[in-house]
């Protein structure tokens, strides 16, 4: 029962500290996105706008679109203008889409794919956060698991 207790809460810890931008943000975001035309000035602002539209609620296709089309942007303008460790955040907001869409096995790989990009650069914040999203994934696989147990249990 303990063990339970210690999901649940790590899942609720996992909930908030990833909460999204809110409206007036993204609109922020969407202005600075219309002052900067082209150029790796747009990755930040394209990456935190494609987590608004992930993480806001109802989780609409359109919105998953959104977010997708974001991170899109962010990749190709990444590849044209490299900038260090940009591949590892993108990556981790794929992941965080992925998660939200509910396609678990793909939001997984994505992270793991991501550490060690942002292990290399200086986004030790984006770090943090990954290693916070992977360990989403173990507690909801134990949890899962402690469950099942106590069902077969007598």
């Amino acid at each position: 029962m303990r063990m339970l207790l210690v999901m649940l809460a790590m899942t609720i810890a996992h909930a908030a500290a990833t909460q999204p931008t809110n409206r007036q943000q993204a609109d922020s975001l969407t202005q600075i996105l219309k002052q900067i035309s082209k150029g790796p000035g747009r990755l930040e602002p394209l990456l935190r706008l494609a987590d608004y539209h992930a993480f806001k609620p109802g989780e609409n296709k359109i919105d998953f679109d959104s977010a997708n089309a974001c991170v899109e942007e962010a990749a190709r303008i990444n590849k044209s203008n490299p900038v260090a460790g940009a591949d590892g955040r993108i990556l981790l907001t794929q992941a965080f889409i992925y998660r939200e869409k509910g396609d678990e096995a793909n939001g997984r790989k994505a992270v793991e794919q991501a550490i060690p990009l942002l292990e290399k650069s200086a986004y030790r914040y984006c770090l943090g956060k990954a290693y916070f999203e992977l360990s989403g994934y173990y507690s909801r696989q134990a949890l899962t698991t402690s469950i099942q147990k106590l069902e077969v249990s007598p």
